[in-house]
Order: C-alpha cells, then structure tokens, then sequence
C-alpha cells in the first residue's frame, strides 16, 4: 500500500462463492480488472463509471432505437433509463447465454413494447423527425434521411426488426431472441420490410398495419 495515497486504512471483509461470481461479471460488465479500485469505488460512491466511448456510442444507438420504436423523445429516453435499471437490478441472474449487447437490447425492446400498450400511448405518440433523433447523424446524406423516413413508416413488428437488424448489426438468432418470436418469423418480417422499404424508395408508399 502506497501512503502517499492517503489509503492507509486496510479494510477486509468476506464472500461467499456466489457474491465473488456476481462481482466478476459486474466487473467484467464494466471492463476492470483491478478488483480493488473497484470494490474501494463502490463502498465510497455506491457507483462505477467506465469511461469508453463505444459505450457512448451503444448508448446514443440504444437510445435511438427506443425514439424509433416509441416515436417519442421523453418516452425513450425513460426507456431508456429503466432498461438500465432493470439491467442492473437483473444482473446477477444474468446467465451469459448471450453477449450482454443482446441482453441490453432484449430488454430495451421489451420496455418500449410494454410501453406502447399503456392506454395513453397512442395519444402521447409523436412524429418522428430526423432533426430531433437522440443520435447525431454526421454527415447524412439525402438518402440515407430519406431511408430513416420510411422506416419510420413500417408497421411496428417490421420497424423492430429492421433496427436491430441495421442499427444494432443483430444476427436473426439474436433478434429472435430479443424479441421473443421464431427465426423464420425474424426471416419474414425482415424480408417484408425490405419489400416496403424498396417499394416506397420508388416512389411507393406505406401505411402501417
């Protein structure tokens, strides 16, 4: 222990085997190793912020995604909000079956459907614009506003699946999983909204289902 730090107090405690598992995969969530900065950092702030910008940027998509699917700003961002609480509340159940993205996702996705049968939805639900998208879109092109637009057009089932399968690079097992429905049943969605989308970038249009 280094004094010119000012740590001079050693503390110790113990777990069990279950506790020392639940810590690891905190800490391999968050992407430390050091065990004692980290468990030192939870017992003064009760919180652990890992400064990455991939992580800002899953963020800003993850947040994109919920604007997308609920159409509304404040919404997704509450989805937001309660997709990482319910994450870190369901963490130590978490059995790695998937990568913790999927997982993230699969909760994010379950949080806006939920969402979306409240009663008060469809009176609270807003257009979408490109201008008022949560993820800055840096050098956008005509087109690729013009494809955001008409996804934003797509009946809800296929607009899910598009975005996890564009925004998100989501395999079609992934996408199965995080929302609950059959490969084939992903394979057909996606196939669809491709047909929609291709349709109205002709000049086509589309209503939703």
């Amino acid at each position: 222990m280094n004094p010119r730090s000012g740590r001079t107090i050693p503390l110790y405690f113990k777990v069990s085997p279950e506790e020392k598992e639940i810590i690891d995969k905190k800490m391999e969530l968050l992407g430390t190793h050091n065990q004692r900065a980290y468990l030192r950092k939870m017992a003064v702030d009760g919180y652990v912020v890992r400064v990455d910008m991939t992580d800002v940027k899953e963020l800003a998509a993850l947040l994109r995604t919920c604007y997308l699917i609920l159409r509304d700003r404040e919404m997704a961002e509450d989805a937001v909000q309660e997709t990482f609480l319910k994450a870190y509340r369901g963490l130590p159940k978490f059995r790695g079956d998937c990568s913790e993205k999927t997982w993230l996702i699969c909760i994010a996705v379950n949080i806006c459907k939920t969402m979306m049968r409240r009663p008060w939805f469809k009176i609270t639900r807003q257009s979408v614009s490109w201008e008022t998208l949560p993820l800055p879109a840096p050098n956008a092109d005509e087109e690729a506003i013009e494809l955001t637009q008409e996804i934003m057009k797509l009946p809800p089932k296929q607009r899910e699946v598009i975005l996890l399968y564009y925004y998100h690079g989501l395999t079609g097992k992934e996408i199965a999983k995080a929302l609950g429905i059959s490969g084939a049943a992903v394979s057909k969605r996606l196939k669809q909204a491709k047909n929609q989308l291709h349709f109205a970038l002709k000049g086509g249009e589309m209503g939703e289902k």
